[in-house]
């Protein structure tokens, strides 16, 4: 075994090592590292291995070894980048379905929040039309609700009642 060999070898170590305390960390999740614990132990492999791929190189017909490896380097990348090509896209989908989720979760949302706060506000407007004494607290907390209210766009039934009992000053 060579000097190249041994130096090889203790790459291939290390980087696998590197895989593996990633995945401990979740640093990387195994599907992903899948792919790199191969290429690890294929070049843990090749450093044992030097005079067999010296001739598969020569076999599938490459006059030097360096040519025969930087042809694999290529083919392996460029593999390498459209199985990361196809799980992009694949996110990319599943990004878009969950916004399109969410954005209907928030749009429900507030439709149930403006549909309570409709209930507590005719509610509300109901005790004091009926001359039901209302403590400040109470009275600061419709106020809240209200405002909500408008800014939920509120329909004009609980508005104008609010403001004509505002008008003859029952909201004070």
């Amino acid at each position: 075994m060579n000097d190249l060999s041994i130096i090889m070898m203790v790459i291939s170590i290390l980087f696998l090592y590197m895989i593996f305390r990633d995945i401990n960390k979740n640093k990387i999740t195994l599907e992903y590292a899948k792919l790199w614990i191969l290429i690890g132990f294929i070049m843990l492999f090749l450093s044992f291995s030097g005079e067999f791929t010296k001739w598969l190189g020569q076999a599938l017909g490459f006059e030097l070894l360096s040519n025969f490896l930087l042809v694999g380097a290529v083919l392996f990348l460029i593999i390498h980048s459209f199985i990361q090509a196809k799980q992009l896209s694949k996110n990319k989908i599943q990004i878009t379905s969950l916004i399109q989720e969410v954005s209907l979760l928030k749009k429900e949302m507030k439709e149930n929040q403006k549909e309570h706060d409709k209930t507590y506000l005719t509610d509300f407007l109901s005790d004091i039309e009926n001359k039901q004494p209302k403590s400040d607290i109470q009275i600061k907390r419709a106020y809240e609700i209200y405002e909500e209210y408008t800014n939920l766009k509120g329909n004009s039934y609980v508005h104008s009642k609010w403001e004509e009992l505002e008008k003859k000053g029952a909201l004070k």
